[in-house]
């Protein structure tokens, strides 16, 4: 007996052009930008696609039509869905907009059919006013809505760990804790090894974003955490995720940028003036990074966004750079390189200028596409602002390296003489 199949059928309409609506279907950068947190694609008929997000949910499928930029179709299996559906987008241009319509044609007989149809009609209701946002002004509704947390999570590694003696198997340790916000007021600080988020393992970054995606702004949520081995428990107040203003055109962008590298650069540049390279080799603290190793740092970081914006021209790679600064092989392999702390500045500078290089031979191909645009606009301007964050480290740490002048004791003058 044939299944009894069902077509949902939806509308929206955009003021974009169809050239950006068609790239958000048929791209994995552009499809993770509105609809799911990983996608791998052959963005050809007949070549297949894959599609994840962080709860778990996944969906294998095949291009069975492509007409740029008007008409898209693949299938579409979830993960534990019994059979393959088809879903078909067409792209259609109006006088003063632009009408997407979506039709997903699937299985829906019997009680589990019909759950399973409810559930995607609520998932594609949620994902097309996403695709909206992306498409007219690049704001992602999935972040904009995820509460804030103020923190920067990042792998917790107990063989390069300060806490690698700790009995932690797993855990995020916070790299970064925003002043002001959700953890702060909890109490945690960083270098925080959480192991437990909402009654949740972490392990990956990608655990924690899962975590918050369940609650909303004013929410509490238990964390469970060490301090230099000392397990602790407490509850964290979600915030409310605040609005960043990025710049919004081309020439405003690169106007912005070149001003906060020259910023960047000349405040490092300032305070090494006349630095001895003895100086820049001292470490302040036993695993404290020493300045050459700041350099490098920011050396790899300005490499890491070269190569992504590379990845995003050739529709290759992440949805945002993938972080190598941190990775103490490649810092020390960096200063081996470059020796002197002259030479590692001289770089972080050439490294600036082949940023702002490969950031204008992008920008044009990205415009119309305000999704990408923003989400490139957010990571130029984050790590431009990266160097100027460090300036007041490499100071400690030169503060830290140079001796200190000894104090000069006065002693008030006594007389000795004797009265008559």
């Amino acid at each position: 007996m044939e299944q009894e199949s069902q077509s949902l059928k939806f509308n929206i309409q955009v003021n974009a052009s169809d050239r950006a609506a068609y790239h958000a279907f048929s791209q994995a950068r552009g499809l993770q930008e509105w609809l799911c947190n990983l996608a791998a694609v052959d963005s050809r008929k007949n070549g297949g696609l894959y599609l994840a997000w962080n709860s778990g949910y996944s969906v294998m499928g095949q291009f069975t039509r492509m007409e740029f930029p008007h008409k898209i179709a693949f299938t579409w299996q979830g993960f534990g869905e019994p059979s393959p559906s088809e879903v078909k987008v067409t792209f259609s241009p109006q006088e003063d907009h632009l009408d997407i319509d979506l039709i997903h044609v699937l299985n829906g007989s019997g009680k589990s059919g019909k759950k399973l149809v409810r559930e995607i009609e609520k998932g594609w209701l949620i994902a097309l006013e996403n695709l909206k946002s992306v498409l007219e002004t690049g704001q992602d509704l999935r972040l904009i809505r995820r509460p804030f947390s103020g923190v920067y999570p990042v792998p917790f590694k107990p063989e390069k760990d300060s806490q690698s003696a700790l009995d932690i198997p797993h855990g995020l340790r916070l790299a970064s804790v925003n002043d002001g916000g959700s953890a702060q007021a909890a109490g945690l600080r960083v270098n925080d090894v959480v192991t437990k988020l909402g009654g949740e393992r972490m392990e990956e970054v990608a655990d924690w974003m899962r975590v918050l995606d369940r609650f909303h702004a004013g929410d509490e949520v238990k964390v469970v955490f060490y301090r230099h081995g000392e397990k602790q428990t407490t509850q964290m107040t979600l915030g409310k995720r605040p609005v960043q203003n990025y710049p919004e055109t081309m020439d405003d962008l690169l106007q912005k940028i070149s001003s906060v590298q020259q910023e960047g650069y000349q405040g490092i540049a300032s305070a090494l003036a006349g630095v001895k390279d003895s100086e820049a080799s001292s470490h302040p603290a036993p695993e404290e990074w020493n300045i050459k190793e700041v350099l490098a740092h920011l050396i790899i970081s300005e490499r890491d966004l070269q190569a992504w914006l590379c990845d995003l021209q050739a529709e290759q790679g992440f949805i945002d750079p993938v972080d190598h600064g941190n990775d103490q092989e490649w810092l020390a392999a960096c200063v081996a390189a470059h020796g002197r702390a002259r030479s590692l500045i001289s770089e972080l500078r050439r490294s600036q200028k082949e940023t702002f290089a490969r950031l204008k031979a992008v920008l044009p191909t990205l415009v119309e596409r305000k999704g990408t645009f923003r989400r490139v606009s957010a990571n130029a301007v984050a790590y431009a602002t990266h160097v100027v964050e460090h300036i007041e480290q490499i100071k400690t740490c030169l503060d830290g390296a140079r001796p200190k002048e000894p104090e000069v004791i006065t002693t008030p003058m006594v007389d000795t003489s004797v009265e008559p």
